[in-house]
């Protein structure tokens, strides 16, 4: 029964927020129907070509505390309140990248040579 009601529960989602740059991206969470916030405990960004089990070294690995604050959005490179950097932040330099949270489908998105910052569909 637990795996039943885990398997059919809604998933979180994570959008690019317009106006993302190479230096700034921000992450967006949402739940489909929902307008409540997120409770995560750890956001990273790997590059799209470590795919399979996460690597070694992340671009940036973000843990929350032991009881994380819902959250709505994360900006790369600045950890939420109480929550700490545990690799990175590394510069984001022109090149695919995933962006990932546990319940939720990976975001791959491109950084660009002029800076800008699109999501993959």
């Amino acid at each position: 029964m637990l795996f039943l009601a885990t398997a059919c529960g809604p998933k979180w989602a994570i959008t690019l927020e317009d106006g993302s740059t190479a230096t700034a991206p921000t992450f967006s969470f949402s739940r489909s129907g929902s307008s409540e916030p997120a409770r995560i405990a750890a956001f990273r960004v790997d590059a799209c070509a470590a795919r399979g089990s996460p690597p070694i070294d992340s671009h940036w690995l973000t843990v929350a505390p032991a009881a994380p604050d819902p959250v709505t959005h994360i900006a790369y490179g600045t950890p939420p309140p109480a929550w700490r950097s545990a690799q990175g932040p590394h510069p984001l330099t022109p090149g695919c990248y995933r962006a990932a949270v546990a319940d939720a489908p990976p975001l791959e998105f491109d950084v660009l040579a002029d800076g800008r910052v699109t999501a993959r569909h």
